[in-house]
């Protein structure tokens, strides 16, 4: 991995994060990981409906 390739790239993100550009092709996909991070469960002993419940996120469906 270029560490300073990929620095070059998240100065640029950092950058953005509190302008309309974020706002309109950013913000969605921090709302989306908060939900998910809400419902994980290290501890869960059925992975797959806990991947599941996990992964269900409300919000518009952009496909499908």
């Amino acid at each position: 991995m270029d560490k300073e390739k990929l620095s070059q790239y998240w100065s640029k993100y950092k950058a953005i994060f509190n302008t309309p550009e974020f706002e309109n092709h950013e913000y969605y996909k921090w709302l989306v990981l908060a939900q998910c991070y809400q419902k994980w469960d290290w501890n869960a002993e059925d992975k797959a409906a806990m991947f599941k419940n996990t992964f269900d996120v409300k919000g518009s469906k952009i496909f499908g």
